[in-house]
């Protein structure tokens, strides 16, 4: 039985109330029921940036192994682009996987060719360049100091951020963050020492 007709809810999309209960006639509004693990973008930040310096740091442990038989510098390039390409493959995969599983009507994001192509050429070129020099500075010194060394570019990112970009305003923050950066550098050239020291 329709007890109190039709009304209009804030989208604009008319609802029928049967037995008390309301129904929204407009499919585009409703929920998907998918599960949320995050509550704001700073969990989502914090998150992924955990499961970046995890794996991230964790990249090229195989080059250790691959040293031993024989394997390193541009002789490796090959082998890590193709671990790369895989990778992404799979990411691919789960992320495809994850929108038709949890959405009723999957969305995409847009992918902006036509405004984005340059940046994102450019982009993949300095990473390119970066992952090639970064093979060659942990073949040449090892794990300990040489992907520490590498690990740096988080300084680089992080004054851009600070001064071109202006992503952080807050004095208090900047200098908590030099802070950090500085605490970063001491011990990566303490573990350099270190492993002097162990050599001689």
């Amino acid at each position: 039985v329709i007890t109190n007709g039709a009304s209009n809810n804030k989208h604009g999309a008319s609802q029928i109330s049967i037995n008390g209960h309301h129904h929204d006639t407009n499919d585009k509004h409703k929920d998907d029921g998918s599960a949320r693990f995050f509550q704001n973008k700073r969990q989502i930040g914090i998150f992924f940036s955990v499961w970046n310096g995890l794996f991230g740091g964790s990249a090229l442990i195989p080059l250790h192994y691959a040293k031993k038989h024989g394997y390193g510098g541009v002789q490796y390039i090959l082998s890590f682009a193709c671990g790369a390409l895989i990778s992404n493959l799979l990411l691919w995969i789960i992320f495809l996987t994850t929108i038709y599983t949890t959405q009723s009507k999957p969305v995409f994001p847009q992918w902006h060719v036509r405004r984005l192509w340059k940046q994102a050429v450019l982009a993949g070129l300095l990473l390119g360049c970066g992952q090639f020099s970064g093979i060659l500075a942990t073949t040449a010194l090892g794990q300990a100091v040489g992907n520490s060394l590498v690990q740096c570019k988080i300084l680089v990112s992080g004054i851009w951020g600070i001064l071109f970009f202006k992503e952080i305003g807050d004095p208090k923050m900047i200098r908590r963050w030099f802070l950090s950066a500085i605490i970063c550098v001491v011990a990566i050239i303490w573990l350099s020492c270190e492993r002097l020291l162990a050599k001689t």
